[in-house]
């Protein structure tokens, strides 16, 4: 269930900083936030993968 949900978040987050940076920073910032958004959906596949998908 975690995983479902922290892609759909984490896709909303890509989403709104993607419409929102262009604005402020222009291309720096959506490199930035995809950058920092990838690390945290790393870890929690990896999480689910040692906690879910083994027996």
């Amino acid at each position: 269930m975690f995983s479902s949900i922290s892609k759909i978040v984490a896709l909303a987050i890509l989403v709104v900083a993607a419409g929102a940076s262009p604005a402020a920073n222009g291309h720096e910032g959506p490199t930035t936030t995809v950058t920092v958004t990838a690390q945290p959906t790393s870890t929690s596949v990896s999480q689910c993968n040692n906690g879910g998908t083994q027996p």
